[in-house]
């Protein structure tokens, strides 16, 4: 696919604006130069929102179990840097996520040595036995990398990948 610069209405994308929080989206190829839009970058980096449990501290999992440096705090909210200029910011839902996918990766120089540092702060790390995906020791060779999967307390599964 031909990814350029282009114009996209928020509603596109089903953005809801956080005063100084979006200014710029990543999208692919489509309409631009109509009044009304926002100016886009598919250079600028991506801060990923996610669902977490109402219950306890927002993000405290993210600071205290996968060691992110918060980058902001403001009205119960949080952002936490992911490298890259990347972000993430939980925030509180009764319900938490349905999607079983993995919504976020890391991408780490020594998966053994990460996964060593996630196992001793305490994090889960998934082991799956299906016909597309069988892990050992919470490791998958998927061809091109090896990749292992966890959850933060809202269900929302997380992997780190080091390419090969």
């Amino acid at each position: 696919m031909n990814w350029r610069r282009r114009q996209i209405r928020l509603s596109e994308i089903g953005c809801i604006p956080v005063s100084g929080e979006i200014s710029e989206v990543a999208s692919s190829p489509g309409i631009a130069g109509r009044e009304g839009v926002l100016e886009c970058s598919a250079t600028t980096p991506p801060t990923w929102f996610c669902s977490l449990p109402t219950s306890g501290r927002p993000g405290s999992f993210y600071a205290d179990r996968l060691g992110l440096e918060i980058d902001r705090e403001a009205a119960g909210a949080v952002w936490f840097n992911c490298g890259g200029g990347s972000r993430i910011s939980p925030s509180a839902s009764t319900t938490g996520t349905a999607d079983t996918q993995t919504q976020a990766s890391w991408r780490v120089g020594d998966l053994g040595a990460e996964l060593a540092q996630l196992r001793s702060r305490g994090v889960e790390i998934l082991e799956y036995d299906t016909p597309g995906l069988k892990t050992g020791n919470g490791v998958a060779d998927v061809g091109f990398a090896r990749a292992a999967w966890f959850t933060d307390p809202g269900g929302n599964v997380l992997s780190i990948i080091q390419y090969k």
